[in-house]
């Protein structure tokens, strides 16, 4: 498995194992907020790291992770208002 969609009251959440543009191992999430698509990216320095990580990432986590996410990119656009 190399990719994960949970469709949660967060919204949709796709999880994503693989390498980023310097061949590190990475884990990316993609997300929406109502205004905003997101894009993030976990890099790890070894595949056993980074497969650990990916197997871990259930829904429970991933709904956790992003509502965090989400609070802290609203308390940013409350702050440069």
């Amino acid at each position: 498995m190399f990719a994960k969609l949970f469709d949660t009251t967060e919204g949709q959440i796709l999880i994503k194992r693989g390498t980023n543009e310097s061949y590190q191992p990475e884990i990316r999430m993609y997300f929406e907020t109502e205004d905003t698509y997101c894009d993030i990216a976990l890099a790890f320095g070894d595949d056993e790291k980074a497969d650990k990580a990916f197997a871990e990432m259930g829904e429970e986590k991933a709904v956790d992770l992003i509502r965090k996410l989400k609070g802290n990119i609203e308390a940013e656009k409350g702050a440069s208002k």
